[in-house]
């Protein structure tokens, strides 16, 4: 683990927890010994493989160095079971990874499209609450009926927005949705900038 955490800054915390929810091992000793039996990775990572959705932390909120922005820190938690030969459940292997590390790839995305300036870029729940970006996190986001499996448009408070499902393992128990969204106003604007323009 330890190599693994020195090799992957995205980490900010790895460790083992036994099957009382008490960490048994982790990197630079952080945790070690308290419970955790309570989070939801360790619940989750009991019965199989197991992704979450960010979150701000809490136990790690006092060992580590907080954002140079000023905001919380997040994380997105990682778990899986650890088996004994007989196939039985002897502890929980957790990590946690900074959300930032997510927003950077959304954003090194956006920007090699070349998105428009006016199109907005963003993350949301299956309960329409904002994921990313960080400024809106928390926000909620009206989402169209049937965003499940395929692709919708949608016109609501303002906005023309297109909702897609976000690709994800089958095992991984999230419901991510990607939305991009513009002003209507704007479109309308663009639109009547492009007839002047036609006219001369």
């Amino acid at each position: 683990m330890e190599l693994r955490s020195r090799s992957r800054a995205e980490y900010a915390w790895m460790g083992v927890a036994d099957t009382d929810g008490r960490v048994r091992q982790a990197v630079n000793g952080s945790l070690l010994g308290q419970s955790v039996e309570a989070r939801p990775w360790f619940q989750a990572g009991l019965r199989g493989p197991y992704t979450g959705d960010p979150h701000e932390a809490l136990l790690l909120a006092k060992l580590l160095p907080p954002n140079a922005n000023g905001e919380p820190l997040r994380f997105i938690d990682f778990a899986a079971p650890i088996t004994n030969d007989e196939g039985e459940v002897i502890g929980v292997l957790g990590a946690h990874a900074h959300w930032s590390w997510v927003t950077a790839i959304v954003e090194s995305a956006v920007w090699r499209a070349s998105t428009s300036p006016d199109m907005q870029v963003l993350i949301v729940d299956q309960d329409g609450l904002i994921l990313y970006p960080e400024r809106l996190a928390g926000q909620q986001q009206t989402l169209p009926r049937n965003t499940a499996n395929e692709a919708t448009w949608s016109v609501d408070e303002g906005y023309l927005s297109s909702v897609a499902p976000v690709p994800m393992p089958p095992d991984s128990g999230l419901s991510w949705l990607t939305c991009h969204r513009t002003f209507i106003q704007r479109l309308l604007e663009s639109d009547q900038s492009s007839c002047q323009w036609a006219r001369l």
